[in-house]
């Protein structure tokens, strides 16, 4: 399932789980990785509700449609798409380190593999 065409914030687990990487190590990358997509698709549907939140909300000023629960329903967004920002800004911290520390140990491997010299 292609994950960039879902925009209803819902998680797909089709990149998760029985993938075979079985012992591999990968698990806390994987896991990072899932999470921090997902994070992204929900962040992505909170960006596409917001353009059209604020052209119902100048709609309903034109008009003088403008209820409470409307306004409650747009500051309910706003704060959503605040908090999903922000969580995504964490992931991508979170994610930088793991990809640190994938470096690192490549780097081990690599040094463990290479001839040594006596």
């Amino acid at each position: 399932m292609d994950r960039r065409s879902s925009v209803d914030g819902a998680p797909h687990h089709s990149e998760s789980g029985g993938g075979g990487g079985g012992g591999s190590g990968n698990s806390a990358l994987d896991e990072a990785s899932v999470r921090y997509k997902n994070s992204v698709t929900s962040l992505r549907a909170v960006l596409v509700a917001i353009p059209n939140s604020q052209k119902a909300k100048a709609y309903v000023m034109e008009n003088g449609l403008e209820t409470p629960e409307s306004v409650e329903e747009i500051e309910k967004l706003e704060e959503q798409a605040l908090s999903l920002r922000q969580e995504v800004a964490k992931k991508n911290v979170h994610v930088k380190e793991l990809i640190d520390k994938f470096r690192e140990l490549i780097a081990d491997i690599s040094t463990w593999q290479s001839p040594c010299s006596v």
